[in-house]
């Protein structure tokens, strides 16, 4: 049979929802007046994104762990590690060129 998948955008072109008709999975996003988002519902788990006044993502939290975002002079997110207070730290770097 056919994979279908159906996407649902706001009125600003924003992806809020993309569901899979053959497995019914399903995924939805909210976003701030400005577009930032601040909800993925992803396979039934919720990430919870905050963002500051240059609309960059100062904390995202998922499965009950919480992971900042460090930016470059340029604006240019670089880091991304978990917050010291979860337990074991992870770290992810990006090279912006």
């Amino acid at each position: 049979s056919k994979n279908t998948e159906r996407y649902g955008y706001n009125n600003r072109g924003e992806l809020i929802s993309a569901t899979n008709e053959v497995d019914a999975t399903s995924y939805a996003y909210t976003f701030d007046n400005i577009g930032n988002r601040i909800v993925a519902d992803e396979l039934g788990t919720n990430t919870a994104y905050t963002a500051n006044t240059l609309n960059q993502y100062t904390s995202i939290e998922h499965d009950e762990e919480t992971f900042i975002p460090e930016f470059d002079d340029d604006g240019n997110q670089t880091l991304v590690k978990t917050a010291p207070e979860s337990g074991t730290s992870h770290t992810m770097r990006k090279t912006v060129l």
